[in-house]
């Protein structure tokens, strides 16, 4: 072998040896790579199962839990329209009948109020004195009585619904509270007065007894003690026994002669005494205190036809009368607004704080 094939083999077998070494690396590398690759892919395969496994977990847990919540709310759903059902079953039971009657008590003693601002402004009641307020007499005793008679209703109304729900059904909650206000009225003399433009008003005053006919606008009680009232609505309004009932005309006519007559004093008295000689003039006080009435009997006559479903804020959203019934409580040239913009601000203020919730 000459020189040069021996340089020519050896470089042959070199190149071979470069190559094949190239190739071993190469191996080396993809099997490496590949053993890496698998790996990750095993380890990311088996997070990925722990994750799933995981998460299934969690779904289940969170199914299982709405499950429960919709369960319960549904059980509450349920029980609360059970609950309302028959709370508005008993409510309707014993309330429907009554609202008739009271409604139809409030538009007699409407009527009762522009009555006695039409027979002052025919001269049949005096500021001086007289007319047919002078004595208890037939007219005293039914304006007495129709005035009474939707405050009686209402104390029928509070014991029949003593132990009922009124806040299942907003109308009537509503229509409760302005009985609830007219209730009230004839004990708040006072607060009336003090409303703006204000009356002096000092029925309680030491001289008051011997200076009540010189000056009845400031001397005469314009107004009936809580305790009072409730006691001539037992004795004298309302039946007895069970159920209570509200008496007829002639019922209380016959009961009040009784109480009069056996006993000599009764808290009826009371009434006979602050209607005595009634005029709006010189009994200011007492004029505001009806014709706040008139505007509560108009809203309860309003109910009629109502939406029963009405809020109270609703009802109370428009609480004059209208100017066209204005003219009829005008019992003479020196008649003014004054009692329609205090007995708007009254029941504003009242009604807030007797409403039922």
């Amino acid at each position: 072998m000459t020189v040069t094939e021996f340089v020519t083999t050896v470089l042959a077998s070199a190149s071979v040896s470069a190559a094949l070494s190239a190739s071993l690396v190469w191996l080396a590398k993809s099997w490496i790579g590949e053993r890496i690759k698998g790996a990750i892919q095993h380890e990311y395969s088996e997070k990925l199962e722990s994750y799933k496994a995981k998460l299934d977990v969690a779904r289940a847990r969170d199914i299982e839990q709405l499950k429960s919540e919709f369960g319960e709310n549904s059980a509450e759903r349920n029980a609360r329209r059970d609950y309302e059902y028959d709370a508005r079953k008993k409510l309707y039971a014993e309330y429907e009948p009554l609202l008739f009657q009271l409604i139809e008590q409030s538009e007699n003693a409407y009527y009762r109020v522009l009555s006695l601002a039409r027979t002052a402004r025919e001269g049949d009641l005096s500021p001086e004195g007289g007319g047919w307020l002078k004595r208890p007499g037939y007219y005293m005793r039914s304006t007495i009585y129709k005035l009474l008679a939707p405050i009686a209703l209402f104390k029928i109304i509070q014991r029949n619904l003593t132990f009922v729900d009124l806040s299942v059904d907003p109308g009537i909650s509503a229509n409760y509270t302005l009985a609830k206000a007219l209730y009230l009225t004839f004990t708040c003399d006072f607060e009336l007065a003090g409303l703006s433009p204000a009356i002096k008003y000092e029925p309680h005053a030491a001289n008051a007894k011997s200076c009540k006919n010189e000056n009845p606008r400031q001397f005469w009680r314009q107004g009936i003690p809580l305790g009072c009232l409730d006691n001539v609505l037992h004795d004298c309004m309302l039946t007895k026994g069970q159920p209570l009932e509200l008496r007829t005309f002639g019922d209380f006519e016959r009961v009040v002669e009784d109480l009069t007559r056996d006993e000599g004093w009764h808290d009826v008295c009371l009434f006979f005494e602050v209607f005595e000689n009634f005029h709006p003039l010189t009994r200011p006080v007492l004029w505001r205190l009806l014709v706040t009435q008139a505007h509560i009997h108009r809203l309860l006559i309003g109910r009629v036809g109502a939406r029963s479903d009405s809020p109270l804020d609703e009802i109370l959203s428009n609480l004059s009368l209208p100017p066209s019934e204005h003219p009829k409580f005008y019992w003479g040239e020196s008649a003014t607004n004054d009692p329609f913009d205090v007995a708007t601000s009254f029941l504003r203020e009242y009604t807030q704080d007797f409403k039922v919730n």
